[in-house]
C-alpha cells in the first residue's frame, strides 16, 4: 500500500530558472532555435571527425569528400542561424507594433510593465501618501463631474 501511494506522487516540473521568456518569444522561434542548435552540433562533430581522420592519416581518407561534407554542414548551420535571426527580428517588430497599439487601450497594461521592468523600479504611486496620490490622479485623469463641481464653486 505504501509503495503504491509513494509511486503516485506527482513528478516535479523542471525548474524555470526564475526568468520568464521574453514577450517576443514564440513556438516558431523555439523550433528554429532547436534546429539551429542541432545543426551547430552536427557541424562541430563533423569538424572533430575530419580532424581525427586527418590525424590518423587513414589511407582511405578522401579529403575532397570531407571538405564537401564540412561545407554542407557549415552552409546548413549558417542557413538555420539566418532563419532564426530573421524570425526573432520579425517577432520583435510585430510585438513592438502590438505594444504600441495597446498603449492607447490600456496605458498601465503590458507596455507599462515592460518599461518598469526595464527601469527596475517600483511604481511611484506605491510610495506616495494617499492625499498626494489622489491629487496626482485627479490632475492626470480629470473627470467631468469634478470639473463641473469646481466651476460651480467658483
Amino acid at each position: 500500500m505504501r509503495i503504491t501511494v509513494a509511486c503516485e506522487i506527482p513528478k516535479r516540473r523542471a525548474p524555470r530558472h526564475g526568468k520568464p521568456p521574453d514577450h517576443w518569444w514564440n513556438a516558431e522561434i523555439s523550433l528554429l532555435r532547436s534546429n539551429c542548435v542541432r545543426t551547430k552540433r552536427r557541424k562541430t562533430r563533423m569538424v572533430a571527425r575530419i580532424a581525427r581522420l586527418r590525424r590518423q592519416a587513414a589511407v582511405d581518407f578522401d579529403n575532397e569528400r570531407a571538405e564537401a561534407e564540412l561545407t554542407r554542414t557549415n552552409d546548413a548551420y549558417r542557413e538555420d542561424k539566418r532563419q532564426l535571426k530573421h524570425a526573432i527580428l520579425c517577432s520583435k517588430k510585430a510585438c513592438w507594433a502590438e505594444l504600441i497599439q495597446s498603449v492607447d487601450n490600456d496605458p498601465f497594461g503590458k507596455p507599462y510593465k515592460i518599461v518598469m521592468r526595464k527601469l527596475r523600479g517600483y511604481p511611484a504611486t506605491s510610495t506616495m501618501e494617499p492625499e498626494i496620490l489622489e491629487a496626482v490622479i485627479s490632475t492626470l485623469f480629470p473627470s467631468h463631474d469634478h470639473r463641473q463641481e469646481e466651476l460651480r464653486e467658483e
